[in-house]
């Protein structure tokens, strides 16, 4: 290959869109650090999966759901969500710090942050806090969202993990 073709697919591979990341915002994974909700809006940002894929229509919208209830829940109900909160966001940095830009592998992330929701829930002592809270998790919950396949998958090895603590 002569020097001019190359210097074409080096110019292509550099300017094509498909090749480009997004930038990393330090204060976003400061907020991811935190719990806070606006993590996922600032992902979404990066991202752009729009407003029904994972980031809004799913962590934003649980993300603040809880925290509107959060007086509603048994004293152990707000501990557990005062550790899922963060733990969930802090799961998505790494995603995060990908910059894939926008519209990049959302399916995938959307699978991967559902899969980090196991974890999340059952470290935090989800199956301690599930019965005696059960009225306020079906006033935060959209019977609708979980009926996803993602969310399905995680309440099975969620419940079926219960069972055996």
């Amino acid at each position: 290959m002569d020097r001019t073709l190359w210097k074409f697919v080096l110019i292509f591979l550099v300017t094509n869109p498909i090749f480009t990341t997004a930038s990393v915002d330090h204060k976003c994974v400061a907020k991811a650090n935190k719990g806070d909700c606006e993590f996922y809006r600032c992902f979404e940002q990066q991202r752009q999966c729009g407003k029904s894929g994972y980031l809004i229509g799913y962590g934003y919208k649980y993300c603040n759901r809880f925290k509107s209830f959060y007086s509603n829940f048994t004293t152990a109900g707000k501990k557990w969500l005062d550790c899922v909160t963060p733990c969930l966001t802090k799961a998505l940095i790494g995603k995060y710090e990908e910059s894939l830009g926008p519209g990049h592998k959302c399916n995938q992330l959307k699978t991967y942050a559902f899969e980090t929701h196991v974890k999340c829930y059952l470290d935090c002592g989800f199956c301690d806090v599930y019965k005696s809270n059960v009225s306020v998790f079906r006033k935060v919950l959209s019977f609708s969202d979980l009926l996803s396949t993602d969310a399905l998958k995680q309440g099975l090895e969620v419940a079926n993990e219960c069972r055996f603590r």
